[in-house]
């Protein structure tokens, strides 16, 4: 995001689809799930560009702050997402596939909703994934 001009040294192919992964709660980056996710798209599109939003630093202990934070991460995302559009040249985010799991899920809905109200902007498709669980409110 502090480099946009950077983005023209990923070798993305803006023809094909862009899908950013986001992991949930207490997970890391490199997760196995996080990296087996990532092949498997690769496989399904060899051309698509797969990127994994690892924001491990926010998504620790206590969870009500995890919770808080996806609301800056997602903000940071959509602010990501347009600098890919721009920088590609890309008439609209159609393209894009936003994944989330658990936390990552809220995550990639809260860009979605930065994106549309401060860009007016749509993204072609979030796909979320929640465990199912009891969350108590205190």
């Amino acid at each position: 995001v502090d480099d946009p001009t950077s983005i023209s040294s990923l070798n993305i192919n803006k023809n094909h689809k862009i899908f950013l992964v986001s992991h949930g709660f207490l997970e890391l980056g490199n997760a196995p799930w996080f990296i087996k996710i990532k092949n498997e798209l690769i496989k399904f599109d060899e051309d698509a560009t797969v990127i994994l939003v690892d924001w491990r630093g926010g998504s620790s202990p206590p969870y009500y702050q995890a919770v808080a934070n996806i609301r800056l991460v997602g903000a940071i995302l959509a602010h990501f997402m347009m600098a890919l559009k721009f920088e590609l040249e890309l008439p609209n985010l159609d393209n894009f596939h936003l994944i989330g799991h658990s936390l990552g899920a809220h995550l990639s809905g809260y860009a979605g909703y930065v994106t549309q109200r401060d860009f007016d902007e749509v993204i072609g498709r979030i796909t979320g994934e929640k465990l199912v669980g009891i969350i108590k409110y205190i």
